[in-house]
């Protein structure tokens, strides 16, 4: 069942269809694959990585800076650069997924997960 997604209509039905024809004895029908399907599922995946490679960092920068303590940024400009910007980029991201992203493909994030639960619970 995860296999029919709204980026993906179709795909269960194609399970059938190839199990059909292996017992015909007859080629496997291609796989579908959408280029913009998989375009959407590399920007998921882009996005992740760089978040979760800003996160892993900010946790080793926050340790060394307790370990540290004259490392620590003093003054306005380098605590906004090291804590304000990686926050608010933080929450931007998550208002584009949970806000935007779900108005943008026409409905609620709870619909998203029973349509696209790939990407809705990432």
């Amino acid at each position: 069942m995860n296999v029919d997604t709204a980026l993906g209509r179709g795909r269960l039905t194609a399970i059938a269809d190839g199990v059909y024809s292996l017992l015909l004895g007859r080629e496997l029908p291609p796989d579908e694959s959408s280029p913009l399907t998989l375009a959407i599922y590399a920007v998921v995946l882009l996005i992740m990585v760089i978040q979760t490679g800003g996160m892993v960092r900010t946790m080793f920068v926050l340790r060394r800076w307790r370990v540290q303590p004259e490392r620590r940024p003093r003054g306005r400009m380098p605590l906004t650069r090291h804590v304000v910007v990686p926050a608010v980029t933080n929450v931007i991201w998550a208002g584009l997924a949970l806000v935007v992203l779900p108005m943008v493909l026409g409905g609620s994030l709870a619909m998203l997960q029973l349509q696209i639960p790939d990407i809705a619970y990432r």
